[in-house]
């Protein structure tokens, strides 16, 4: 019995930790047309960058951690994000209409093609008007950062090394016994 316990808790071990990587997609879109509205174009060039959690550099996103964007004045705060992975690309945009559309308010979208990582659109729109401002993507980037434990992989670490300490005393205190 000990050491069919012993054989889980070494393999326990011994399987891949699973781990998230942070991504970081650094993005600048230019060359604004107004659509469905004739309003002026409040922001010539809007630049920024997003970090997010996936398992690997073009895998879905899991999480969002950090936004650097500001656009027409208004700082963007994760908590106001949301994102989606379909089968063929990434998208982050504003939680207003999430990624499915933009309202007259503080919003945006980001949208590129997941397997090749190619940018495709930057659409954004601000208050007091009805029109979407889209631009193209005139740089876009995706930069690994350096993967870290998941906290269930670290737990299952924790399980298998403590049943390896049990085992082990005692397995002492019925050879000293």
């Amino acid at each position: 019995m000990e050491r069919t316990l012993l054989g889980l808790c070494l393999a326990s071990l011994m399987t891949g930790v699973v781990q998230a990587m942070p991504v970081t997609v650094t993005f600048q879109a230019g060359n604004f047309a107004a659509i469905g509205g004739s309003d002026p174009i409040p922001q010539a060039v809007v630049s920024g960058s997003i970090t997010y959690e996936a398992p690997t550099l073009l895998g879905d996103i899991t999480a969002l951690s950090s936004i650097n964007l500001t656009i027409a004045g208004h700082v963007y705060t994760v908590p106001e994000l949301t994102f989606d992975s379909s089968s063929t690309t990434q998208n982050i945009g504003g939680l207003i209409y999430g990624i499915n559309g933009l309202a007259a308010g503080n919003d945006f979208q980001l949208v590129w093609e997941q397997a090749t990582s190619a940018p495709i659109a930057f659409r954004y729109t601000i208050p007091g008007t009805n029109t979407v401002f889209s631009g193209s993507l005139t740089q876009f980037s995706l930069a690994p950062g350096a993967t870290v434990p998941l906290p269930a992989s670290a737990g299952l670490l924790g399980l298998g090394l403590g049943l390896m300490g049990v085992l082990r005393t005692r397995s002492r205190s019925r050879s000293a016994g």
